[in-house]
């Protein structure tokens, strides 16, 4: 574009002077531009300082053959300024388009310079998002890690080794009746060994006594492979159904399973405050009778505690029979406890 502006500058300049280029001035100032090195960029503000024009040449010109006190012709003296405003035009155009140019060209440079940005910071971007994630899943592993050592040495209910944090208030003072002599018992009872005990219903058709069979299993083992942590428990069955589950319905239940099993029943109030130290849910119809065909629904949970009637360890639904023993072993014997004190 530059070249092109040039080159049109240029013969626009020589359409002008055409007839003024065997003018020796003319040849001459030529010869003292091109000895000053004056570029092309400067010719038309070269030619206007110069009173280059066509009424110059050819007044010049017309003076070589005419005395010197001619003067010139009032059409001479008046296409001189029209000849100057067309130099000044071309070098406004010209700088116009410079600016124009020079102005494109600070876009581009600018353009560039926040492509230049731009890419480092994406990389940069990407670099952190990448580090960022294999900082978390360094920590991750090592947390897991660190939590699967932890849990080595815990015991937990349904196969868990993982460790609470605190201990729920589980246990507590209850008075209820025991199904085979008959006579009021207390929690203080079962003080000095640790205690099984689990909630149940005797009309129940499976889950119950799937559960209390695995406590008989577990039990014999124990008295097979470890008698002495056997001689250290107690198991106790506690009914949640006083309207239907009597002494004599009692006592018949817990022929099926271990022999150490101790039945306790009382009334409605009494049963109602003992589920509510063991936090066990359990629900009833209200028309409830001895005689009445109906289910309980109620907590599958199976508690351990210590000889000190504190929570130990809790076994639910999902526990084998394996871990079953092995809890009871761990717990017993080496004093575990699921359970960190806060």
């Amino acid at each position: 574009f530059f070249i092109h502006t040039m080159n049109r500058s240029f013969s626009t300049f020589l359409h002008h002077h055409r007839n003024s280029l065997h003018s020796r001035t003319f040849l001459t100032r030529l010869t003292s531009l091109s000895q000053h090195q004056t570029s092309l960029l400067a010719l038309p503000s070269y030619l206007h300082n110069h009173n280059f024009h066509t009424t110059s040449f050819q007044c010049q010109q017309n003076n070589d053959n005419k005395p010197s006190s001619s003067k010139p012709t009032a059409a001479e003296s008046s296409s001189t300024p029209s000849a100057t405003s067309r130099a000044e035009q071309y070098q406004k155009k010209f700088q116009a388009n410079v600016e124009k140019q020079e102005q494109k060209r600070n876009r581009q440079t600018k353009q560039f310079r926040y492509r230049m940005i731009a890419l480092p910071f994406a990389l940069f971007v990407l670099y952190a998002i990448v580090y960022f994630t294999d900082f978390v899943e360094y920590f991750r592993r090592k947390y897991s890690k660190s939590l699967k050592e932890d849990d080595e040495n815990a015991v937990g209910a349904g196969g868990s080794t993982k460790k609470a944090l605190g201990k729920p208030k589980v246990g507590g003072a209850f008075t209820l009746v025991e199904s085979e002599t008959g006579l009021p018992v207390t929690d203080s009872k079962f003080r000095g060994k640790y205690l099984l005990i689990y909630f149940g219903f005797t009309n129940c058709p499976d889950i119950c006594p799937e559960e209390m069979d695995k406590v008989t299993n577990a039990l014999q083992y124990l008295e097979a492979n470890h008698p002495a942590i056997a001689d250290q428990l107690n198991i106790v069955f506690v009914s949640v159904d006083p309207y239907r589950d009597s002494l004599e319905a009692i006592n018949e239940y817990l022929k099926d399973f271990h022999p150490k099993y101790i039945g306790l029943t009382g009334t409605p109030m009494q049963v109602k405050e003992a589920c509510r130290k063991y936090r066990v849910f359990y629900s009833a119809p209200e028309n409830a009778t001895r005689d009445g065909d109906y289910a309980v629904d109620h907590s599958i949970y199976t508690y351990l505690m210590d000889e000190y009637g504190e929570l130990v360890e809790y076994f639910s639904q999902d526990t084998t029979q394996d871990e079953l023993k092995d809890g009871l072993v761990k717990c017993i014997r080496d004093g575990r406890s699921r359970f960190v004190n806060q």
